[in-house]
């Protein structure tokens, strides 16, 4: 049986205009807490019309035409692996019309349209992306799927992950040939098993799937009327199941807010709903929007695409060097901040070697290096200086090389990955190998050394790298056991850095399946 009485949110996700702002309210956002759009002179919702709604209800204020225009890319289309946030920017833009012409009609004289488009993940706790069922799925597929991934533990934990594109062009400059940010915003939820009745009940309702209305489907039918508070068009709709085609519709078959699935979510983010009922169903109405297309993240993270557009520092850099315009990545910070992750440029070498030189006189990781000896620290400086940045970044067998920037344009975060043979005496295989990875100071302990570690490992996985390793020294270690990295094996090396000098220190050799 299902315990606790609650209002189902079934019948209301059928009302955006409804549902939408009432979330806005359980989140605690006012009406005069209004962003600052005012370079924007259109949407295009580059989705479904049924997402596009959606999306629409996250901008209420937005007095600007706001039109849906289905993407030209199709992920069916696609082989091979793609990083989340680059399939939303490919959705964001279109390869053989601007964008512009989609509001050509409403077109204002100036300012940005933009592109907004979202692409979804269900990720189960193995690490594998649940995606939508194939078109040749039958309601058999469809039941053994989700009794594989929902049926076989006490509970089963998910990361419902968004990617949003945001890429806009000016009205008044015909030659603009566009910027784009993509936003990657995770929502981690366990679920209480289902049993094979239960799932059998979801997808055909009271008739079974032999339609022969077995009575264990009545009992599960009861237990829900009774849980929850159910108008007649919400019963009538759960006894009815669902049609095979809309089944399709979601990742894992999974429409969540049916009242048989809402009352298996026992926790989101860590937060149950009895250690605190309210956050709860502000998450709850959260994680509803992340899985139905339209995240409140890409209210919050237009507005500071627009403020990044509008004060680029790196415009010369594109992330996806494959795809029109310039690109880049925003990261959200724990403490609410965003920053943008691109391609280095020369421009930045500079002050990347400020900031690294900055790291090593204040940061624990290099306590060690810095009480070696008084040539030691020259080696290491001159090797990050600006040229050494330079001579780094110029690498012939560089992957990628990474800066993160904050609102000034000041860089606060460096990655570099480079491929090389397995360090690895047995092994002779190309790997991505992790050269630089930097956090300024100031942003330490916000996440955003982890969000550089995910933007390289997803590139490297696109390019076809099966393995990143790693060979950090001092307290790092359990820095990188903790991002799923592995132990090899441990040895005494000389410093690349300090290799002059005969300087050897001790480093452990750890990997990562990609």
């Amino acid at each position: 049986m299902i315990i606790g009485k609650e209002q189902s949110l079934w019948n209301s996700i059928l009302s955006p205009n409804e549902f939408v702002p009432g979330t806005f309210q359980k989140l605690g956002v006012k009406k005069e807490d209004k962003p600052d759009f005012s370079s924007l002179s259109g949407i295009v919702f580059r989705t479904s019309n049924w997402k596009g709604e959606w999306l629409g209800n996250l901008f209420p204020d937005l007095d600007i035409p706001k039109v849906v225009f289905p993407p030209e890319w199709q992920e069916d289309n696609h082989k091979g692996y793609l990083p989340p946030g680059k399939r939303a920017a490919l959705k964001a833009v279109d390869n053989k019309n601007d964008l512009r012409q989609a509001v050509d009609s409403l077109r204002p004289s100036q300012g940005v349209v933009v592109g907004l488009s979202t692409d979804i993940d269900l990720i189960s706790n193995k690490g594998i992306e649940l995606r939508k069922s194939p078109p040749d799925a039958s309601y058999a597929d469809i039941e053994a799927i989700m009794n594989r991934e929902l049926g076989g533990e006490d509970f089963t934990t998910f990361k419902a992950r968004a990617a949003i594109g945001f890429f806009g062009k000016d009205n008044r400059n015909v030659d603009d040939i566009g910027f784009g940010l993509s936003l990657v915003a995770e929502l981690s939820f366990s679920v209480a098993q289902l049993s094979p009745q239960e799932i059998e009940f979801y997808i055909h309702g009271l008739k079974g799937r032999d339609n022969n209305c077995p009575g264990y489907l009545k009992e599960i039918f009861d237990s829900i009327d009774q849980a929850f508070i159910l108008d007649e068009s919400e019963k009538q709709r759960i006894k009815e199941g669902f049609p095979l085609k809309r089944l399709k519709m979601t990742n894992l078959s999974c429409f969540w807010p049916h009242p048989l699935l809402q009352a298996k979510i026992k926790a989101i983010d860590g937060v149950s709903k009895e250690g605190n009922r309210q956050v709860f169903e502000r998450n709850l109405r959260q994680l509803y929007l992340t899985l139905l297309g339209a995240p409140v993240e890409a209210r919050e993270g237009l507005e500071q695409y627009l403020f990044f557009r509008n004060n680029q520092t790196s415009s010369e850099s594109s992330l996806y060097t494959d795809l029109p315009g310039r690109w880049g990545q925003m990261i959200k910070l724990k403490d609410g901040s965003f920053v943008t992750a691109q391609r280095i440029v020369p421009g930045n070498y500079e002050s990347v070697s400020q900031m690294v030189c900055d790291n090593f006189s204040r940061s624990d990781n290099f306590r060690d290096l810095r009480n070696n000896n008084s040539q030691a620290v020259k080696a290491y400086k001159r090797a990050n200086s600006s040229d050494g940045v330079k001579d780094t970044c110029n690498h012939e067998k560089n992957i990628l090389c990474l800066v993160c920037q904050n609102k000034l344009g000041e860089p606060v975060g460096y990655r570099v990955i480079r491929e090389e043979r397995h360090p690895h005496p047995e092994n002779d295989s190309l790997v991505a190998h992790g050269k630089r990875l930097h956090v300024a100071r100031e942003v330490k302990g916000l996440g955003l050394g982890r969000q550089l570690m995910r933007i390289s490992e997803e590139m490297a996985k696109e390019l076809g790298y099966q393995t990143m390793v790693v060979q950090p020294s001092g307290s790092s270690k359990g820095y990188f056991e903790n991002l799923g990295f592995s132990r090899v094996f441990s040895h005494s090396q000389k410093n690349g850095v300090l290799a002059n000098q005969g300087i050897s220190v001790e480093m452990v050799l750890m990997e990562k399946s990609l």
